[in-house]
């Protein structure tokens, strides 16, 4: 079933272009800061139509690629973020608009608040996270990338994709305590750039 519903979501387009994580400040999500990030990819498997590729370096990629997006925000409380890895796709190449298939994972995501030793979410949620769309990869990131290459740049598109879900649960779920006051987040190199100016 997950191949299938895998399979299918490979040909139906690009997820948003992946903006960059930056020294600019960023808005917080609700109370929200970074326990621990845990990524399993022990029993990942290799999806349809796909590239081998080496498990622990997609598992190595993300966990990396979410610690950068998520570790910025400074909340009030700890949340512990699991995301097991349960299929990739790595896009082989093919024919422009006719046979090119995306790079894509399958995850279970789960979120758990530290304080009350509880997860926000009794199932885990399933989600499908597509490579990022830019002029590299406008066909499918087959045709221009090695496999290196396409797992770097899926990692940093499933981690944006995993911060813009965890906003959207804050909005939608009020996990993260969306009414909170807190001031923008700004990294410490724009912090020092604020004060030398």
């Amino acid at each position: 079933m997950k191949s299938a519903i895998l399979a299918a979501s490979l040909f139906l387009g690009l997820a948003a272009c992946t903006p960059p994580v930056t020294d600019k400040p960023v808005v917080p999500i609700g109370d929200f800061s970074l326990g621990y990030n845990v990524v399993v990819g022990d029993q990942m498997a290799q999806g349809p139509l796909s590239r081998t590729a080496d498990t622990t370096a997609i598992t190595a990629s993300l966990k990396t690629a979410i610690d950068e997006r998520l570790s910025r925000y400074e909340g009030d409380k700890l949340y512990h973020v699991v995301t097991h890895v349960d299929m990739y796709v790595m896009g082989r190449a093919g024919v422009p608009f006719v046979f090119s298939p995306k790079t894509a994972l399958m995850v279970s995501m789960t979120v758990w608040d530290d304080a009350a030793q509880a997860k926000l979410n009794e199932t885990p949620i399933q989600m499908t996270l597509l490579e990022n769309s830019n002029s590299k990869n406008f066909f499918g990131s087959g045709l221009g990338q090695t496999v290196d290459e396409q797992i770097q740049s899926m990692a940093e598109s499933a981690a944006y994709q995993i911060e813009s879900w965890l906003r959207k649960q804050n909005s939608d779920q009020n996990w993260f305590n969306p009414a909170v006051t807190l001031p923008l987040y700004a990294p410490p190199k724009a912090a020092e750039n604020a004060d030398a100016s």
